[in-house]
């Protein structure tokens, strides 16, 4: 009896949850339509806060998750298992990333815009002098680190 009521009171709080997530959504969607200022810069101040103590706890928690799962599998059988199934879902998540990137390419097609709109305000050749002479092999030189600590210091999740 005690189970079934437990059950009722979590369904209402998710309920609960979902119209209040709703609700800030709608909120904060009308006031971002009327732009005005000062509730714009209060909620980029917030956003930015918010997204710099994420990233504050991200490469911690991945280092130690990795870290934690190795010491736990290292000396099972099924490591071998696991570590295929990792690489497996790395590679077809990469391919679908991919494969939505090409598809928006194609659906948006960048060489039908307007020359004024992919220039905006910093223009084609400062993005051309930033990229300067990087080929792949740079890139993928650049995804291996040097420094066990590096990528943890940088905020590097691929590294």
């Amino acid at each position: 009896m005690d189970n079934n009521k437990e059950m009722a009171q979590h369904s209402c709080a998710e309920s609960q949850n979902f119209w209040l997530w709703l609700g800030a959504l709608v909120i904060g969607t009308v006031l971002g339509m009327l732009g005005v200022g000062w509730i714009d810069s209060a909620t980029n101040f917030v956003a930015t806060i918010y997204t710099r103590l994420f990233q504050f706890v991200a490469i911690p928690t991945i280092a130690l998750a990795v870290t934690t799962t190795l010491a736990r599998f290292g000396t099972q059988k099924d490591t071998g298992r696991i570590f295929r199934h990792t690489l497996t879902y790395t590679l077809l998540t990469t391919v679908a990333a991919a494969a939505v990137g090409m598809l928006l390419y194609r659906i948006i097609s960048p060489d039908n815009l307007p020359l004024e709109a992919i220039q905006g305000d910093t223009g084609i050749d400062s993005v051309k002098q930033e990229l300067g002479d990087a080929s792949y092999m740079d890139y993928i030189i650049g995804i291996v680190p040097d420094n066990v600590l590096r990528p943890l210091v940088e905020g590097n999740v691929l590294s």
